[in-house]
């Protein structure tokens, strides 16, 4: 991605089509490697509070806010119900079973 970062920052100082070409190709890179930046940068808070978490509870003391916690694993539980509803009443898996049977029948015809 950086290459063609590059290869589009110079395409910016000649003729007007190439400069519409490089203004596309900045705009089309520079978003998902701002967007990897970010990443790795959460990523990385996120693995230092862990271990911070970590080592406090090896100190013997508790964590005193879990209110982020509680709320992300009643996200993940709310997601499972409807995810178990949706393929207990046939809404997930109907399509693609029905595909493959059709599949096989043909294939065996």
């Amino acid at each position: 991605m950086t290459s063609v970062l590059l290869w589009s920052v110079a395409f910016l100082h000649r003729q007007r089509a190439l400069k519409l070409v490089g203004a596309l190709g900045v705009i089309a890179t520079a978003f998902p490697i701002g967007a990897i930046v970010v990443g790795h940068l959460v990523v990385g808070v996120g693995a230092a509070i862990g271990v911070s978490a970590l080592l406090a509870a090896t100190d013997g003391s508790a964590p005193s806010d879990l209110g982020f916690v509680t709320l992300v694993e009643r996200i993940f539980g709310l997601w499972a119900y409807v995810a178990a509803w949706l393929l207990w009443r046939g809404y997930v898996a109907a399509s693609p079973a029905g595909a493959i049977s059709e599949r096989k029948a043909s294939i065996e015809n």
